[in-house]
């Protein structure tokens, strides 16, 4: 796993907290610098203009490249809003799938958290997690002081250890494989038993899985802008002796309650791993409870059939 600590600095202040953060954890560091970045006697003005026109210049990133495990730490300045645009325009340009970024921001006295918003919002669309979230106030901190903060936050994100999670895009694609497979074990069950209540059932929990699936594609196209197209599921077909056979439907039922067990707890991973969305939160919410109800009456279901 290696470490890459990225900053953007127009006065120098965020440059000290990105040095000792470095220095702490021996990671490259890596100017983010646009016409901006130039003009520290009046950089209250550039800023404004920067804000107000979400104007680059001419960016340069340093030629920063990932891969799936790497840890991207962003120290940024606070503006007083929710936009620095050369952090925001880095953010946006390269490919962290699979990298866990670590956001520090810059504050004088307090603020900032609509500005960390918006960067986690842009990690995340980038395919990467957001390990963690600081925030270093300036006020009355000389230049040691602030080498100090960045040493110590340094010193805390080296104890998180490594990150091989999965990117939300990738979450809400497996999530939406194995929802088809749950819903073509249902299907399956359908034909193994002449019983009209349990074909209803069945047939009841493939309809369920048919909405968590279009849930989970409109919340997949919001983050990525297309619509997933999985593998599909790949179920063995049954057997001629396997239709109205009794054991088999309740070997079927079992591993059902499995799947759908698996669907229950990547719902509830996205829900904590991705907290700081909120549209993600409240359809992880929702899912869960409606996965709960199919988990209930799949495990009722299985252990009635398996007294029998």
């Amino acid at each position: 796993m290696a470490t890459v600590t990225v900053f953007y600095s127009v006065t120098g202040v965020s440059r000290l907290v990105a040095e000792g953060a470095s220095s702490s954890l021996g990671s490259p560091l890596y100017a983010l610098t646009d016409r901006f970045s130039w003009q520290p006697e009046g950089w209250k003005r550039s800023a404004r203009k920067a804000v107000g026109s979400f104007e680059l210049g001419e960016l340069t990133t340093g030629n920063v490249t990932f891969e799936r495990g790497d840890r991207l730490i962003v120290v940024s300045p606070y503006w007083g809003g929710p936009v620095v645009p050369a952090v925001s325009g880095f953010i946006r340009a390269v490919d962290l799938t699979g990298v866990s970024v670590v956001l520090v921001v810059v504050r004088r006295v307090g603020g900032g958290e609509d500005l960390a918003a918006q960067f986690s919002d842009d990690v995340i669309r980038q395919g990467a997690t957001v390990a963690g979230i600081f925030f270093v106030s300036t006020w009355m901190r000389g230049r040691r002081q602030l080498r100090q903060l960045g040493s110590r936050i340094g010193q805390r994100i080296s104890k998180m250890g490594g990150s091989t999670s999965w990117s939300l895009q990738e979450e809400l694609g497996r999530a939406i494989d194995r929802k088809e497979e749950t819903r073509e074990r249902c299907r399956q069950l359908v034909g193994m038993t002449p019983d009209q209540r349990l074909k209803k059932l069945f047939g009841s929990l493939a309809a369920g899985d048919a909405a968590q699936v279009q849930a989970l594609q409109r919340l997949h196209r919001v983050y990525t802008g297309v619509v997933y197209e999985g593998p599909g599921a790949s179920l063995t077909g049954l057997k001629p002796e396997q239709l109205l056979d009794y054991a088999a439907l309740v070997r079927a039922v079992a591993d059902l309650v499995g799947a759908e067990q698996a669907a229950l707890e990547g719902y509830r991973l996205m829900e904590n791993q991705f907290a700081c969305q909120m549209d993600v939160v409240q359809s992880m919410q929702v899912l869960t409870r409606t996965q709960l109800q199919h988990c209930r009456k799949v495990q009722r279901l299985s252990s009635r059939l398996s007294r029998q």
